[in-house]
């Protein structure tokens, strides 16, 4: 078992750690379990069941986000007949072996009329007795023809990102897409590694962004892993000349490109104008459509100018930020405050330490301060009390009771069970900067007075 990192002190202008106490050592740290991950992702694709070989907490967890954080999900259902189920493991059935209702749970969940594939995880109390999960997967595969794909065990270690990445790699290592595969067509797009946390309108409303980036460079957006629809419409990926890797799901961008023989495109989460043009410039460069590229940036980063010309003097510039939450938006978060004119003064994230952040690497450069990794609750809550005080701060529903009175609150990721959305807003790309940007702008409001 791994060390968990210790949280980096805070950066100037977000005060500083206090020393700390036996207690607090053995406090909760602000991050979220790796299952997590893995019910973003069945949640993300509506015929998916999921059995967890563990405790009944494996099924509590699913109730972070039905109805939490996304009213839109279908993990857990009234009739009792849930897409994620658990085998209720315990001592006493440890040790006599629960091979027989592992396989009793998995023959009913394959036994509905919903389920085109099962996800397999399998929590450590439960995986280190040696069951053999394999075996038991192709007895009722043989007997029900449902796929059955088989998780990684690394909860004990490891965060909800990357239970994100480990559920996408085990599709793109897994997936069947038939005989013969489909040949691959140079004007198609899938993109890999879209945190489909929820199914409301501020994901789908990434996606339909995504459609139409591609679109308007000629190309056609035919899967996005994931997208919140069926597991077999995963397979129009195979047909992709170009697979788009996104943070979340590098690992499995890249196998799935080697399996198909695509081009990889790698390219930082277009969140902002700037990653955005990024983000169609190195996708048009693979398709060979370059001067298609630069008529559609034209337009989109004119209508992106026209909108922000007074707004960032009369309501943005000079305010400071902070940000708490999901590093992987960081970058673009720090791109996006500097292009407004406001100053990012704090980082901290509720992740263990990712590669890529570290000061002397890609994303650790492009950050104006260095990242808190994963506090402890109760300890790191002196959050804007530094020598400059802070305007926004940008963060989940667990930053909220963090924030000091004086200060406005963006609430933005992962968990979000105040802020829910019905119609189209995204946040990514340029419609999704426009409509982020005015939710800045509205919670801080016109100044006192004018600079």
């Amino acid at each position: 078992m791994s060390t968990l990192p210790k949280p980096a002190p805070l950066p100037v202008g977000g005060g500083c750690h206090k020393k700390e106490s036996r207690l607090d050592k053995f406090t909760r740290r602000l991050s979220y379990p790796y299952l997590h991950g893995t019910y973003f992702g069945v949640n993300a694709i509506k015929d998916a069941y999921l059995l967890v070989d563990g405790p009944n907490c494996g099924f509590h967890k699913a109730e972070h986000v039905f109805g939490a954080h996304d009213w839109f999900s279908s993990l857990l259902d009234v009739s009792g007949f849930h897409r994620v189920m658990h085998t209720d493991v315990h001592p006493n059935t440890i040790i006599g072996g629960s091979d027989a209702r592992f396989s009793a749970v998995m023959r009913m969940m394959a036994a509905s009329e919903v389920p085109d594939v099962i996800f397999l995880g399998s929590m450590p109390m439960a995986s280190m007795t040696g069951t053999d999960y394999d075996g038991l997967m192709a007895q009722v595969l043989v007997e029900t023809n449902v796929p059955i794909v088989n998780l990684p065990d690394r909860s004990l270690d490891r965060d909800w990102l990357d239970g994100y990445a480990d559920f996408l790699f085990q599709i793109a290592k897994d997936f069947d897409p038939g005989f013969p595969e489909p040949e691959i067509d140079p004007k198609k797009v899938a993109v890999v590694g879209h945190l489909m946390h929820r199914n409301e309108e501020d994901l789908r409303g990434n996606l339909r962004e995504l459609r139409r980036l591609c679109a308007g460079i000629g190309l056609e957006l035919v899967s996005v892993w994931l997208d919140g629809e069926r597991y077999e419409d995963l397979g129009k990926a195979f047909e992709a000349g170009h697979v788009v890797s996104l943070p979340y799901g590098r690992k499995a961008a890249k196998k799935l490109a080697r399996r198909s023989g695509a081009n990889l495109v790698e390219v930082d989460l277009p969140l902002g104008p700037e990653a955005t043009e990024r983000f169609v410039r190195a996708l048009a460069e693979s398709a060979g459509v370059e001067a298609a590229a630069e008529r559609f940036l034209e337009g989109e980063l004119r209508t992106v100018a026209r909108a922000w010309e007074w707004l960032i003097p009369k309501r943005l510039q000079f305010r400071t930020v902070a940000f708490h939450g999901d590093p992987y938006l960081m970058p673009g978060i720090a791109e996006l405050t500097r292009l407004l004119a406001m100053e990012l003064v704090e980082l901290t994230a509720y992740a263990q330490d990712k590669k890529g952040f570290r000061p002397d690497e890609e994303w650790g450069r492009q950050l104006p301060v260095e990242i808190t990794w994963q506090p402890r609750v109760g300890v790191d809550n002196d959050i804007g009390r530094g020598e400059r005080g802070i305007d926004l701060i940008i963060g989940c529903s667990d930053t909220r009771q963090l924030v000091p009175p004086d200060a406005a609150f963006l609430e933005f990721g992962y968990p979000m069970r105040d802020v829910h959305y019905t119609s189209d807003a995204p946040f990514l790309g340029f419609r999704g900067a426009l409509h982020l940007v005015d939710r800045i702008s509205n919670v801080l409001g016109d100044r006192a007075s004018y600079i």
